[in-house]
């Protein structure tokens, strides 16, 4: 037996007292958030390849250059955010049409976060590569960094009807041509590459747990797992698991991921590395696992875990936890919604560790906080909340800023300059609008 443990004992330094300063210069503090559980945009050109729509999640499809302003203010260095495949390929592959309009709003997104001061941690469809292209050249024009995933989960729904997706070795070429294509059209401004968002924790909850999409496995295996199909359409579905065997599925899965991995990272290289000058990897999900006890099996068990889970690529970017969620309380107003000091505790103590690891000598390079916006979860839905602004998606999407926000833009900006004062207040107007806002 494994036994995954965090935070056994305390860090020896006070996490509350920690600001950005405490960490290397060049250390990037960011946030986070993947295209589908955030960008919406089910009405625009592009996504599904006969033209039919997917869900609004928090709409930031449509709001992405206020959500950008928001990033400004909060003082982050870098957005992480992932580009839709089927968006860009309708089709699946280059064979298809590509969408412009897609890449057009990722290029605003990186240029306004570049021009805030910061750096960005992401047939064809025209219009979805416009959208992409809009997205990161905003982005990059508010001095944020794109840091760009490639594949955040969301196998293009044609696909997956066509030969099982990552179940098949035909994915491979597939994903090479669709990261390709974005290194061609968006590298010249991305200079941080994602190929993929956490293969184990797709492979296992997509493949044995039934909770991300595809959605196989047994409904036995996880309580969650009977809300785990649908994900790709906003249409009613019967929400059980499609079957599979989860004994084989996830190490096919797995295999293919990994493949893919190598070829887009080899032609990145090959390709396009030395004229645009960007760096790529993969991230993985991180956790550490020691023995339950001293007998040999519960040894191998630990092993085992550990390489399963950081086997496939611990050199690069791994992906500890960096986000506590909480319970969608509906009967709850938001002036006492946004009150999350939990997640700033969690942050806290993370920070502190974070902090004693690099003076111990480890390479730790970053921060991003998962997730900038309440969002939605691929098995949890609207459920649960993440995010370091509120969502109300009753009243128009609005965004509200959480105590975590507040508490997020003074450890970046504390003694930084003086404008920075002026954002915080900026932003804590805001919170107190939210506070003399009427509950629902």
């Amino acid at each position: 037996m494994a036994n995954n443990v965090a935070g056994a004992q305390l860090s020896r330094y006070g996490g509350a007292k920690l600001t950005r300063h405490d960490f290397p210069a060049d250390f990037v503090f960011g946030g986070a958030t993947s295209t589908y559980q955030v960008e919406g945009g089910y009405a625009q050109d592009g996504k599904i390849i006969d033209g039919s729509n997917g869900c609004v999640a928090i709409d930031h499809y449509n709001r992405f250059k206020d959500d950008v302003r928001l990033m400004k203010k909060l003082g982050i260095d870098a957005y992480r955010f992932s580009i839709s495949w089927s968006r860009i390929l309708p089709g699946g592959r280059l064979n298809g049409s590509i969408n412009r309009e897609g890449i057009k709003y990722y290029n605003d997104l990186i240029d306004l976060l570049l021009a805030q001061g910061g750096r960005l941690s992401g047939g064809i469809n025209r219009e979805a590569i416009k959208y992409y292209n809009d997205l990161i050249d905003l982005l990059l024009a508010q001095g944020i960094e794109p840091f760009v995933t490639i594949f955040h989960f969301d196998v293009p729904q044609c696909l997956e009807e066509e030969y099982g997706g990552f179940l098949s070795p035909k994915i491979v070429q597939d994903f090479a041509e669709f990261a390709e294509l974005c290194f061609f059209e968006f590298g010249d401004r991305v200079k941080f590459w994602i190929t993929q968002n956490e293969p184990v924790t797709f492979a296992k909850n997509g493949y044995v747990l039934g909770s991300f999409p595809p959605g196989h496995g047994s409904t036995s295996a996880h309580p969650s797992a009977k809300n785990a199909v649908g994900h790709r359409c906003c249409r009613g579905v019967d929400r059980t698991c499609y079957g599979g065997d989860a004994g084989i599925e996830p190490y096919i899965v797995g295999h293919h991921l990994i493949i893919a991995h190598a070829v887009a990272v080899d032609i990145y290289r090959r390709n396009y590395q030395a004229v645009q000058g960007g760096k790529i990897g993969i991230t993985n999900m991180s956790g550490w696992f020691e023995p339950y006890s001293n007998a040999q099996t519960d040894i191998d068990a630990a092993s085992r875990a550990v390489d399963f889970m950081l086997g496939c690529g611990a050199r690069w970017g791994s992906n500890w936890r960096t986000g506590v969620n909480e319970k969608n309380d509906r009967s709850l107003t938001i002036a006492k919604a946004i009150k999350d000091d939990y997640r700033i505790k969690f942050h806290q103590d993370h920070l502190a560790y974070v902090k004693e690891a690099i003076d111990s000598g480890a390479r730790i390079k970053g921060y991003f906080a998962w997730s900038l916006f309440d969002n939605y979860e691929w098995a949890e839905g609207y459920s649960v909340r993440f995010g370091m602004f509120y969502i109300d998606y009753v009243n128009g999407y609005t965004r509200y800023p959480k105590k975590s926000a507040i508490w997020y833009m003074n450890f970046l900006n504390k003694n930084v300059l003086p404008r920075t004062k002026r954002q915080v207040e900026e932003i804590e107007d805001d919170n107190a609008t939210t506070k003399r806002k009427k509950g629902r």
